[in-house]
């Protein structure tokens, strides 16, 4: 058998022993009662406050809440003595002192009953088989510091410093916490210093200060410096030129040509449209060259300065706006006509056509048995007897052809 097992047996005969003794009235156990009680005092520890470990449990130990039991005249009369405490675990372990061995179980205890004030019972037995118990309550905390650790930042101007923005792009934004009982509560602080050009590396310096909090209100505290890296001249994009090559052009029937729409220069992505980036700002001005019908260039000269340095970076940056959509054409009914009195002609009066077109002036012609009319309609005389087409055509860029039907009859 294991000694456990021995113990347990030895406990209950004990046990089976005093209740006997008991029933048919020995004054041996009464004797033995009396002279325990003289040399152990059988009082517990009325109220205890004990703390966590950095593991989050705690060891109630029966040394921990009947200190007395413990001494060289009473201790070698135990034989085994047990602190329960509901919910908690046991833990069963041999105790030696002055040259004599017990068992020995106590109550391990965890983060779950934080705050509580538990209520324990100490129950002793003796060699004699003697058993009795006390009991008190003992209150659970937790006054270990939470862990924390910081790394400083390096970061360009553009960078949003808020942290969780942060850690999408660099690594260590967010300290490393840890609590002996779970994860503590993340906060932080910002002060912020601006060297206003006075730094040769750096504009700024976010001195960053965050706590960590667990559930007991324990707090601790680590310092994150966060450098704003200046920008220079080769971080500055252009924006290209919408020339069909690099990017298509526009059309001109609804070409916006606000940068806001043909592009702003930028630094790391960010637009120094509205406001100084990074210490940068800009101005841009624009020359107008007409091409065939509505089409034309804007040469757009971009002129943007490093406020820190005084360097100023120029680019020109080409938007081409084209006329490719034809016009459109609707064409004239004309009715039948016929001969005038004295003669087999007739005079016909062409309506005009209906024309639009969405970027381009335009002139139009029209094309008749008796020659070309330059105007959109008039009078065609003279026509003799037959059939006829009349071409209407709008001249800009392009040309434009319509044929409309004309019959004359007798």
């Amino acid at each position: 058998m294991t000694k456990s097992i021995l113990h347990a047996i030895k406990k209950l005969l004990r046990i089976s022993i005093l209740v006997f003794l008991t029933v048919i009235g020995s004054t041996t156990n009464s004797s033995a009662q009396e002279n325990i009680s003289g040399l152990c005092n059988a009082s517990c520890n009325s109220q205890l406050n004990v703390s966590l470990d950095a593991s989050g449990y705690e060891l109630i130990e029966p040394a921990l809440v009947w200190e007395e039991g413990y001494n060289i005249a009473c201790f070698p009369l135990l034989d085994a003595i047990v602190v329960e405490i509901t919910g908690s675990a046991p833990v069963v372990q041999d105790v030696t002192l002055y040259g004599h061995t017990i068992t020995s179980t106590s109550a391990l205890l965890n983060c779950a009953f934080v705050g509580q004030n538990l209520e324990y019972n100490l129950i002793k037995y003796y060699s004699d088989g003697t058993v009795n118990s006390c009991w008190g309550n003992v209150l659970i905390e937790d006054k270990i510091l939470p862990n924390i650790a910081c790394s400083d930042l390096f970061i360009n101007c553009t960078e949003n410093t808020d942290p969780y923005q942060l850690a999408i792009s660099y690594n260590n934004t967010i300290p490393t916490a840890s609590d002996n009982c779970g994860n503590p509560t993340l906060s932080y602080d910002d002060t912020t210093e601006d060297y206003d050009c006075n730094n040769a590396n750096y504009l700024k310096k976010i001195t960053r200060v965050w706590t960590a909090t667990d559930n007991s209100g324990n707090e601790q505290t680590c310092t994150q410096y966060i450098y704003i890296e200046k920008a220079d001249g080769a971080n500055i994009q252009f924006p290209v030129h919408l020339d069909d090559n690099a990017l298509p052009a526009l059309e001109c029937s609804n070409a916006n040509t606000d940068p806001s729409n043909t592009g702003y220069p930028t630094i790391y992505g960010e637009s120094i449209a509205d406001h100084q980036v990074c210490k940068f700002s800009l101005d841009y001005e624009d020359q107008t060259i007409n091409s065939c019908g509505g089409s034309y260039k804007i040469l757009r000269a971009w002129t943007v300065v490093d406020w820190c340095t005084n360097e100023i970076f120029t680019h020109t940056q080409i938007v081409k706006i084209l006329d490719e959509i034809v016009p459109i054409i609707n064409c004239p009914t004309i009715p039948e006509i016929g001969t005038t009195t004295n003669s087999c002609t007739g005079n016909a009066f062409l309506p005009a056509a209906t024309i639009t077109d969405a970027c381009s002036n335009f002139s139009v012609t029209t094309e008749t048995p008796n020659g070309t009319l330059n105007g959109n309609g008039d009078l065609v005389a003279g026509l003799p007897l037959g059939d006829y087409t009349i071409h209407i055509s709008q001249r800009m860029s392009v040309e434009i052809l319509v044929h409309a039907p004309l019959q004359l009859l007798s």
